[in-house]
């Protein structure tokens, strides 16, 4: 672990030659990102690694089935594996991103690296109202703008209509 300095200089001292994983942390960003593949260390004594954040951002609109603009809806981004392109189970993924919808209901997800993805949608404290977009492909430092995606919702409303003395 390590920090880097007003320049963006940093000295890591590894014990051995070999492969590492590294993952890089904005201060104050919960999430970070993975790098897409890991780092070959030749030289244990001395090596320069420029390293950079993935910049990838997925966003999007949500709306019902009519054009409106759909508001706190919840939405999950998971990173498929890339072997089984599966998103279960969720430990074994880089990650899983939590967010939801504005107001005009548009969101927007980033940093992200370079992969596969699946985004959950659904509605809070309404059963039956989720759905699957994906696979979504996303490439290095990519915007992928998915514009509207329709949220289908199985809302059903019945109406009895009463005479004057409350009968059908």
């Amino acid at each position: 672990s390590c920090t880097t300095d007003e320049q963006g200089h940093y000295e890591i001292r590894l014990p051995s030659r070999g492969e590492y994983r590294v993952r890089l942390e904005r201060s104050g960003d919960a999430w970070g990102a993975w790098l897409d593949g890991p780092i070959s260390v030749t030289d244990a004594l001395s090596q320069r690694q420029d390293l950079s954040f993935p910049d990838g951002e997925i966003r999007g609109r949500v709306v019902d089935a009519n054009g409106k603009p759909l508001a706190e809806i919840s939405i999950r981004l998971m990173r498929l594996d890339p072997e089984t392109d599966r998103t279960e189970p969720l430990a074994i993924l880089d990650f899983a991103r939590d967010a939801s919808t504005g107001a005009d209901g548009t969101f927007a997800i980033q940093p992200l690296p370079a992969g596969t993805y699946r985004l959950g949608l659904s509605k809070k404290g309404a059963s039956g109202s989720s759905q699957s977009f994906g696979p979504l492909s996303l490439g290095h430092d990519q915007t992928l703008d998915l514009e509207d995606l329709i949220l289908e919702t199985d809302l059903t409303l019945e109406a009895l209509v009463l005479g004057s003395d409350d009968a059908p």
